[in-house]
């Protein structure tokens, strides 16, 4: 009996999703969520986490030479490459920019360049924190000086 609720519950939840998903694709409501709600949510939780974490931020030790491990930075390729997410990202454009390829390479160019400022400006704040001398407010156990 229990397993049948399961199978219902789950049955039940793919209807309802499925629905709501054909219902909103036909008046693009999940894109403009995602414009007028998501992105600027996200850019307000990336600029608050910079701002409260930059003044305690020791960027002089990101440069240390203690911190340096230019052997395991091949490592980190995979992790770099699959985190662009090109894959998804492109038909998309492509499809929204209806094949200008002007359009396309202009959105592609400047959506990764300014992904990867945030991306470098965010790990640099955080690490100037982690690998800091430990005077600053945010600390963590074990890590740093």
């Amino acid at each position: 009996a229990n397993g049948d609720s399961v199978v219902l519950s789950r049955a039940i939840f793919a209807i309802v999703m499925g629905a709501f998903l054909s219902a909103a694709s036909k008046y693009n409501v999940v894109q403009k969520i995602m414009i007028q709600f998501f992105v600027p949510a996200t850019m307000l939780a990336y600029s608050s986490g910079v701002s409260t974490a930059l003044p305690t931020a020791d960027l002089g030790a990101i440069w240390s030479l203690s911190n340096q491990h230019p052997e395991v930075v091949l490592n980190a390729f995979p992790l770099l490459f699959m985190s662009w997410t090109y894959h998804g990202v492109v038909p998309r454009v492509v499809y929204d920019l209806e094949c200008n390829k002007k359009e396309i390479t202009k959105a592609i160019v400047g959506g990764s360049t300014s992904a990867l400022i945030m991306y470098l400006i965010w790990n640099a704040v955080m690490l100037g924190n982690v690998l800091g001398d430990g005077a600053s407010a945010v600390s963590f156990a074990g890590v740093g000086g």
